[in-house]
């Protein structure tokens, strides 16, 4: 069971999400303006917030914006979905710019609530194997942590760089489960392409 924070102040809207996200644990707050003053949670203790972008509380959503930064670090394993009801472009970058993850339009939020649900899960379950195979509590491993889940969700094709014995082959398990480890040095250079990328008689 996931701990979900939604930030709304549609009263309707706060039950039909509580509805929809059960069996989860799901807490609610008006405005985030209004956080942490209203609700007392430990921090990184939540894995999902929905954040409704405008309020009667912040109408041109400054306040929000300006408290999300410090929010994300407060609850950095927390998934962060913002949703509002303009497809304002600038305003999209700029909630991700302030940590947001990812910005639903909000008539399309009920909708979207299983695929919603599914990334969390995804989430969880790669959150779970980096922390597996990257061990350790310093700084620099939690920050390398961090950046292998965004990576990991990122789509993009990743290049592992160090020396020798720094981890990289640690990383790439961290970021997939299909890896095939290939010691290159050991293949004579006319063989290369060939038992990389395989070849075709003549």
């Amino acid at each position: 069971m996931k701990r979900i924070l939604v930030v709304e102040d549609d009263a309707l809207v706060r039950e039909s999400l509580r509805k929809a996200l059960a069996p989860h644990e799901v807490l609610s707050v008006e405005s985030l303006a209004l956080f942490p003053a209203s609700l007392k949670i430990e921090d990184d203790a939540l894995d999902l917030v929905l954040l409704d972008l405008k309020s009667d509380h912040d109408v041109d959503a400054t306040k929000t914006l300006a408290r999300l930064p410090d929010f994300r670090r407060r609850f950095p394993s927390a998934e962060i979905w913002v949703q509002s009801g303009s497809d304002d472009l600038a305003l999209m970058r700029a909630c991700i710019r302030a940590g947001a993850q990812r910005f639903l339009l909000k008539s399309h939020l009920m909708a979207e609530l299983p695929i919603v649900l599914e990334s969390l899960e995804a989430r969880s379950e790669r959150r779970a194997r980096i922390a597996k195979t990257i061990r350790g509590k310093s700084a620099a491993t939690v920050r390398l942590r961090e950046e292998l889940l965004w990576l990991g969700e990122s789509g993009a094709d990743i290049l592992i760089e160090g020396e020798s014995g720094a981890g990289k082959e640690l990383c790439a398990a961290a970021l997939s489960d299909e890896i095939v480890a290939v010691n290159v040095a050991a293949l004579p250079s006319e063989l290369f392409e060939a038992e990389l990328f395989g070849f075709e008689k003549g």
